[in-house]
Parts: structure tokens; C-alpha cells; sequence
């Protein structure tokens, strides 16, 4: 054989052998993440959860991400049913004030051993904090928001308001929504003055401590239990009652009906995070639109009768399960949907809310300028993300509930704050 025949021949075996190598190399496994949540049920925010899901897939062809659609009013139920079952979702989207009550379970996995120290760095503290326990970070916020009023311009022009200046304090918010209510009504289209959520749920009564707050008063004792039997407390489950007994405000309306109302401009003022632009635009087909010289705007932070200012947090949070197997493959997604400038710039542009609790994405890009966004983002510090911490958070909010429909009904409010306290003191134990 001439020698450049047997090169030729050593190599035709070398690239055959190569050949064969890559054919016989098993492929790169695909890991699944489960995620359960209400993020792509809405049709405002299903673009944006879109757009997420294709940048991650090209960014991280090996993880796929199951998507287990939920209703937010069902699924903290349906994530404890699968927590029994041992069959939880890896990643969880979940309301902050649920996080006690999953963490007493121990069905969360602590955060920071799995996203990093640089990475909760960048996030919300004040988020963080209120998801600490025991030290450990249960959840991190993902749809930061804050509980504030929105409110009709063109109602205030109706009635002869000026619509660029909405009440600065709870005692001019009643003076104001008095004066609305107390306003002659159009035969056959009834207006309210405000849509309480008054319903007995729990998603309706997580806003309750607030208005406590706003008559001055605290919802807790020293000791941090909860303890509503004070004169703030009467004095708020009071005004309840006299607003839905003079028609100001309809009786037993949850959240969906509240938002339904004002997105049909049969309400003046009604309560929301920062889903409120997308949900009243799309819920009015676009005939009502949200900006401070549109038809609605946001009422800023409110003074309390005390002199302080505090909110409600509302934030939408992720937190991976105890029982994940693929534990750092969910922490890599979570660590994309809060840091891929792409993907949360065009969440917000297409559902109009704050779409990460990463500051730097935040203050880098359009959400920065969003004149909406901003007053949420600037009432931050105001907020407490979970004003009821405990684990049995549904038995105690079902609990409120059953009061303030006591009181709508005719119960004394001063003998019900009493019996409210030493039932949500025994839920509470």
C-alpha cells in the first residue's frame, strides 16, 4: 500500500470513528419545570407570558416550562392539594400574604442557597423582607404592586369636581365620596359613589387591615397577634356598613364585580394594584382609557386620621416547592422572568403593570417613565406586603369577612371587633 493510501485510509477511519462517537453520544437531557399560576389566564398579561416563555427557550433549550394555569381565587387550594398529594408544582405563583400558611407546611424551599446573594441584591427589600421567615427568604415578588384608589375623572367633572385633584387624605377621600353619593342619579343608571369589596373571600378582605390603618388605628398587638378590638376598627367596619346601607356602594361585591363596575363607569372610586390599567382599558373595551389627563387616574397615597400613611401590598410572588427535584432549573427560570430586560420591558408594554422586582431592569428601561407606574413604584416604601402574618391567613380573613357582613347586617361593630379578635386569636394559636 502506498503511504498516502494508508493516510487517506487512517483518516476515513478517524472521521468514521468521530462519526460514530456523535451518533452513539446520548442527547443533552430536557428537564421540566411545572409552574402553576394565573399569569397566562388573563388575555392582558398572555403576550407578555409569551414572551417569556419563547426568550427562555432559546436561552435554555434544555429546561421546558409546563405551564399549569389556575384561577387566582382557586389556587392556593389547588397547590395544597398537590402538596398532600406529594405532586406539587416546582414553581408557585402565589399571593405574599400566602406565604405563612405554605411555609407552616413546609412546602417551600429557602431562595437564597438557590438564586444567589448577587441576585436578591438587586431585588425590592421591603418585598423581601415581608417574605423572610425565620429568617429565610420563602418567595421573592415578581408583579410588585401596591393597593391604592382609582378613581373616574369624568365622574368628577359630572359632579363638579376637578379632576386633577383627587383627595390627599382619608378624611377628604369620606368628605368626597359623601358628597358623590349624596349627588342626584340618572333614572335607570345607577352610579356609586365607591365598590367596596365587601364579599366574604378572601381575596375581597386582604385590603381590610387598610382601611383599620386609615382610621388611625394598628391590627396587631405587641406581640404581633392580631388584635382589631380597638376604635379605628369600629369606626372602619362602621363606615362600611353606612356605605352599602345609604347606596354609596353596592353590597357583598368582590373583586370581580368591583372592577366590572368601575370599567363600566358606574363608579367613582375603586381599589386596585397596578393590573388596574390593563383590567379597566381592556374590561371597557378601550372606551375608557387610564392617564392623568384621560378618564381615569390613581388618588395618591392617603394620610391617615392618625397622620400616617401605610398600604397594602398586593404583590403576585414565585416561590419554588420543597418537594421540587429540579429545584435549580426552577431558580434559573425565576432568575430569567426577573432579570431578562426584554422580557419584562415587553410584559409591561403589553399589560401595562410592573413586570419584575429587579431595580436595575426597572430603572433602566420604559418602566422608569411610565408616569402610571410611577405611582405605584413611589409608594413602595409605604407598603406592607403581608399586614397578616400567620399561617392559618384564610381562616382569619374568612373570619373578617363574616364580621364585616355581621355589621352590614345590623350587628353592633363594637361587640364584633371583640369577637373578631378572640377569633382570630383562637384560628391563630
Amino acid at each position: 500500500m502506498r503511504l498516502h493510501d494508508a493516510k487517506r485510509l487512517a483518516a476515513r477511519c478517524l472521521a468514521a470513528t468521530a462519526i460514530c462517537a456523535a451518533v452513539a453520544l446520548p442527547a443533552r437531557a430536557e428537564t421540566t419545570v411545572t409552574f402553576m399560576g394565573w399569569v397566562n389566564m388573563f388575555d392582558f398579561q398572555k403576550p407578555g407570558w409569551g414572551r417569556i416563555i419563547e426568550n427562555f427557550s432559546k436561552a435554555h433549550p434544555d429546561i421546558k416550562i409546563n405551564y399549569i394555569g389556575t384561577p387566582a381565587e382557586d389556587t392556593l387550594r389547588q397547590v395544597t392539594a398537590s402538596i398532600i398529594a406529594r405532586r406539587p408544582p416546582d414553581i408557585m405563583q402565589i399571593q405574599a400574604n400566602w406565604v405563612p400558611q405554605l411555609y407552616d407546611q413546609d412546602a417551600l424551599a429557602p431562595l437564597e442557597p438557590l438564586l444567589g446573594k448577587e441576585e436578591i441584591a438587586k431585588l425590592w427589600k421591603a418585598g423581601l423582607d415581608a417574605l423572610t421567615i425565620d429568617g429565610k427568604l420563602q418567595a421573592v415578588p415578581w408583579l410588585p404592586s401596591v393597593t391604592m384608589w382609582v378613581y373616574n375623572r369624568n365622574l368628577f367633572k359630572r359632579y363638579g369636581l376637578d379632576p386633577d385633584k383627587p383627595p390627599t387624605t382619608w378624611q377628604g377621600f369620606m368628605d368626597t365620596v359623601d358628597k358623590l353619593c349624596a349627588m342626584p342619579q340618572e333614572p335607570g343608571n345607577k352610579v356609586f359613589s365607591i365598590v367596596l369589596r365587601s364579599a366574604r373571600d378572601v381575596i375581597s378582605m386582604t385590603s381590610m387591615p387598610w382601611y383599620v390603618w386609615a382610621f388611625g388605628g394598628d391590627t396587631v398587638d405587641a406581640k404581633g397577634k392580631q388584635n382589631w378590638d380597638n376604635p379605628a376598627a369600629v369606626k372602619a367596619f362602621s363606615w362600611f356598613r353606612d356605605m352599602i346601607k345609604k347606596g354609596c356602594s353596592p353590597d357583598a361585591a368582590d373583586t370581580q364585580v368591583t372592577r366590572s363596575l368601575f370599567a363600566q363607569g358606574r363608579a367613582v372610586f375603586e381599589v386596585d394594584g397596578t393590573p388596574a390599567k390593563g383590567l379597566i382599558e381592556v374590561m371597557s373595551d378601550h372606551k375608557m382609557l387610564v392617564g392623568p389627563d384621560k378618564d381615569a387616574w390613581i388618588v395618591p397615597p392617603l394620610q391617615a386620621l392618625d397622620g400616617r400613611t401605610r398600604l397594602v401590598g398586593g404583590s403576585n410572588v414565585l416561590a419554588i416547592s420543597a418537594q421540587s427535584k429540579v429545584k435549580e432549573a426552577a431558580a434559573t427560570f425565576i432568575r430569567f422572568v426577573l432579570d431578562d430586560p426584554d422580557s419584562a420591558n415587553y410584559f409591561y408594554k403589553t399589560s401595562q403593570q410592573i413586570t419584575t422586582s429587579n431595580l436595575d431592569v426597572i430603572h433602566n428601561g420604559p418602566m422608569n417613565t411610565d408616569v402610571y407606574l410611577q405611582q405605584y413604584i413611589g409608594a413602595w416604601n409605604n407598603a406592607n406586603l403581608v399586614p397578616i402574618r400567620s399561617s392559618r391567613i384564610d381562616a382569619i380573613l374568612d373570619a373578617v369577612g363574616l364580621s364585616v357582613q355581621k355589621v352590614i347586617n345590623g350587628a353592633d361593630p363594637v361587640v364584633e371587633v371583640k369577637n373578631l379578635t378572640k377569633a382570630m386569636q383562637a384560628v391563630d394559636q
